[in-house]
Protein backbone atom coordinates (compact mmCIF):
# COMPACT_ATOMS: atom_id res chain seq x y z
CA UNK A 1 0.00 0.00 0.00
CA UNK A 2 1.37 3.25 -0.52
CA UNK A 3 2.03 5.77 1.50
CA UNK A 4 -0.29 8.67 2.47
CA UNK A 5 1.59 11.19 1.18
CA UNK A 6 1.38 9.57 -2.05
CA UNK A 7 -2.43 9.48 -2.03
CA UNK A 8 -3.25 13.06 -0.43
CA UNK A 9 -4.22 15.64 -2.93
CA UNK A 10 -2.69 18.48 -1.27
CA UNK A 11 1.10 16.44 -1.12
CA UNK A 12 0.68 15.97 -4.55
CA UNK A 13 -0.37 18.89 -5.70
CA UNK A 14 3.01 20.54 -3.18
CA UNK A 15 5.16 17.83 -4.68
CA UNK A 16 3.89 19.36 -8.38
CA UNK A 17 4.71 22.63 -8.32
CA UNK A 18 7.89 22.41 -6.74
CA UNK A 19 8.40 20.03 -9.75
CA UNK A 20 7.39 22.75 -12.21
CA UNK A 21 9.54 24.92 -10.70
CA UNK A 22 12.33 22.88 -10.90
CA UNK A 23 11.78 21.98 -14.26
CA UNK A 24 11.19 26.08 -15.43
CA UNK A 25 13.86 28.07 -13.00
CA UNK A 26 17.08 25.68 -12.54
CA UNK A 27 19.65 27.59 -14.09
CA UNK A 28 22.21 25.79 -16.57
CA UNK A 29 24.98 25.60 -13.77
CA UNK A 30 22.87 24.27 -11.25
CA UNK A 31 21.62 21.76 -13.87
CA UNK A 32 25.38 20.85 -14.49
CA UNK A 33 25.88 20.21 -10.74
CA UNK A 34 22.56 18.27 -10.32
CA UNK A 35 23.85 15.90 -13.55
CA UNK A 36 26.88 15.00 -11.38
CA UNK A 37 24.56 14.59 -8.05
CA UNK A 38 23.00 11.38 -10.02
CA UNK A 39 26.50 9.79 -8.96
CA UNK A 40 25.37 10.10 -6.11
CA UNK A 41 22.31 7.71 -5.88
CA UNK A 42 24.15 4.78 -7.84
CA UNK A 43 27.08 5.41 -5.36
CA UNK A 44 25.73 3.11 -1.84
CA UNK A 45 24.16 0.99 -4.02
CA UNK A 46 27.37 -1.73 -4.52
CA UNK A 47 27.77 -0.97 -1.18
CA UNK A 48 24.81 -1.74 0.83
CA UNK A 49 23.90 -5.32 -0.27
CA UNK A 50 27.10 -6.58 0.60
CA UNK A 51 27.03 -4.62 3.79
CA UNK A 52 31.35 -3.75 2.68
CA UNK A 53 32.49 -0.76 1.49
CA UNK A 54 36.04 -0.48 -0.02
CA UNK A 55 38.21 2.40 -0.23
CA UNK A 56 37.90 3.36 -3.65
CA UNK A 57 33.42 3.44 -2.37
CA UNK A 58 34.61 5.87 0.11
CA UNK A 59 36.17 8.25 -2.08
CA UNK A 60 33.77 8.12 -4.37
CA UNK A 61 31.26 8.65 -1.81
CA UNK A 62 33.46 11.88 -0.31
CA UNK A 63 33.24 13.22 -3.83
CA UNK A 64 29.53 12.97 -3.95
CA UNK A 65 28.95 14.82 -0.50
CA UNK A 66 31.68 17.58 -2.01
CA UNK A 67 28.12 18.41 -4.05
CA UNK A 68 26.01 18.52 -1.03
CA UNK A 69 26.86 22.49 -0.84
CA UNK A 70 26.84 23.54 -4.49
CA UNK A 71 23.16 21.50 -4.87
CA UNK A 72 22.13 23.76 -1.42
CA UNK A 73 23.07 26.78 -2.94
CA UNK A 74 21.04 26.16 -6.12
CA UNK A 75 18.26 25.73 -4.39
CA UNK A 76 18.07 29.00 -2.48
CA UNK A 77 16.25 30.88 -5.30
CA UNK A 78 13.26 28.46 -5.17
CA UNK A 79 10.02 29.70 -3.26
CA UNK A 80 7.53 26.42 -4.15
CA UNK A 81 6.75 25.57 -0.30
CA UNK A 82 7.98 21.87 -0.64
CA UNK A 83 11.03 22.79 -1.62
CA UNK A 84 11.58 25.58 1.10
CA UNK A 85 10.85 23.36 3.44
CA UNK A 86 13.71 20.98 2.24
CA UNK A 87 15.79 23.70 1.86
CA UNK A 88 15.03 24.89 5.82
CA UNK A 89 15.93 21.33 7.17
CA UNK A 90 18.87 20.68 4.78
CA UNK A 91 22.04 19.19 5.92
CA UNK A 92 25.32 19.72 3.65
CA UNK A 93 26.89 17.11 6.14
CA UNK A 94 30.10 19.00 5.54
CA UNK A 95 31.48 16.82 8.78
CA UNK A 96 30.84 14.03 6.96
CA UNK A 97 32.76 14.81 4.11
CA UNK A 98 35.56 16.44 5.91
CA UNK A 99 36.05 13.42 8.52
CA UNK A 100 36.06 11.20 5.38
CA UNK A 101 38.83 13.49 3.60
CA UNK A 102 41.16 13.34 6.30
CA UNK A 103 40.99 9.96 7.00
CA UNK A 104 41.40 8.86 3.08
CA UNK A 105 44.36 9.18 0.96
CA UNK A 106 43.22 10.63 -2.39
CA UNK A 107 44.19 7.78 -4.35
CA UNK A 108 43.19 4.83 -2.33
CA UNK A 109 44.07 1.10 -2.99
CA UNK A 110 40.83 -1.14 -4.25
CA UNK A 111 40.85 -2.69 -0.85
CA UNK A 112 42.12 -3.07 1.99
CA UNK A 113 43.10 -6.79 1.40
CA UNK A 114 47.25 -6.87 2.69
CA UNK A 115 47.11 -3.54 3.80
CA UNK A 116 49.03 -2.74 6.69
Amino acid sequence: MAPLSLLDLRSILLRQQAVAELVHRTPEDARSTNNSAKFMTSNGSTAAPCGQCHPKDLLALRKSLELLPKLQENVQHFNSQRLVALRDRWDSLVDVTIRIAETLVDDPPLSLAGAV
